[in-house]
């Protein structure tokens, strides 16, 4: 609104004596002679128009600042700027001498002389702009509440995320550390199995060889065992009729009158028991008499 004003004033040609001096193009000429003849009244005008300038600079300025710092709200404001705006106008539209500024001060210290004084539209306007403040406002309060509680709930959310990511990773950890483990006792397990692989083949070898030797020697003592039996078949044949002969001779009984004179019993002929005894010992000494070697001499 300020800003408005400022540039209707510079579209208005500034202060009447500004208007004045530009207002005819005939009198271009002579606006220095004018300017002289006006002089303490021009240089009035300048003065005011350059404060009246500062002045609403200065508005400018607080009203950034207020709005900015939140110290007065926008209504209060607006209806402080339409007033000092009032203000800056006599009766008969011309300036006054009171700056802005301090108008400005006044009625930001007395805010209801300042909406009593104001237009009826314009406190129907600042009301209803007062009421769409206060309700946006309240819901900014709003807002910055749901703002705060989704800030804690996104807070505990990563609070939860970086523990769930702790401990899962400690988890990986956990199970790379027991794969390893297994991964080496399977590389033990594997190295083991291959040395009795080793083992059982070099067993099986010896196995082997050992039997192929025992199958040679067997072989070997077999055909020495056959061909000694091959050479002594007929001395145990021979030896095997001796052998069935004393044992029929010795199964047979000798005679009842032997017993006797064998046995110093004979009382039946007692002279003839001597030459019985010295014919069985005849007989005996007719037969073949065995060596030292087990073999029956020939």
């Amino acid at each position: 609104m300020e800003a408005r004003g400022i540039s209707r004033l510079r579209q208005d040609g500034g202060t009447p004596a500004c208007r004045l001096l530009s207002c005819c193009p005939a009198c271009e000429g002579s606006q220095t002679d004018l300017g002289l003849a006006l002089g303490p009244t021009w240089t009035a005008e300048m003065a005011l128009q350059k404060k009246v300038e500062e002045d609403f600079a200065q508005v400018e300025s607080i009203q950034m600042k207020l709005i900015l710092r939140g110290a007065v709200n926008l209504p209060q404001l607006l209806a402080v700027l339409v007033t000092c705006k009032m203000g800056t106008e006599g009766p008969k539209g011309g300036r006054t001498g009171e700056g802005v500024t301090g108008r400005l001060n006044s009625a930001l210290l007395k805010p209801s002389q300042v909406l009593k004084s104001a237009h009826p539209v314009f406190l129907a306007q600042i009301k209803a702009l007062s009421t769409d403040w206060e309700e946006r406002h309240q819901q900014l309060k709003v807002e910055q509440e749901k703002v705060t509680d989704l800030e804690a709930q996104i807070k505990l959310l990563n609070t939860k995320q970086e523990e769930a990511m702790a401990s899962l990773q400690a988890d990986m950890l956990r199970a790379a550390s027991q794969i390893q483990q297994k991964e080496g006792l399977a590389e033990g397990l594997r190295r083991e199995v291959a040395f009795l692989e080793k083992r059982v083949r070099a067993a099986c070898q010896e196995a082997a060889e050992s039997a192929a030797g025992l199958e040679k020697g067997a072989h070997e003592a077999r055909l020495a065992l056959e061909a000694t039996l091959a050479s002594l078949s007929p001395q145990l044949d021979r030896e095997e009729v001796v052998t069935q002969t004393l044992q029929s001779e010795q199964e047979t009984p000798p005679p009842q009158h032997c017993e006797q004179f064998l046995g110093g019993q004979d009382t039946k002929w007692p002279g003839e028991a001597e030459g019985a005894e010295a014919a069985a010992e005849e007989a005996l000494q007719g037969q073949p008499q065995e060596v030292e070697g087990g073999f029956p001499e020939e």
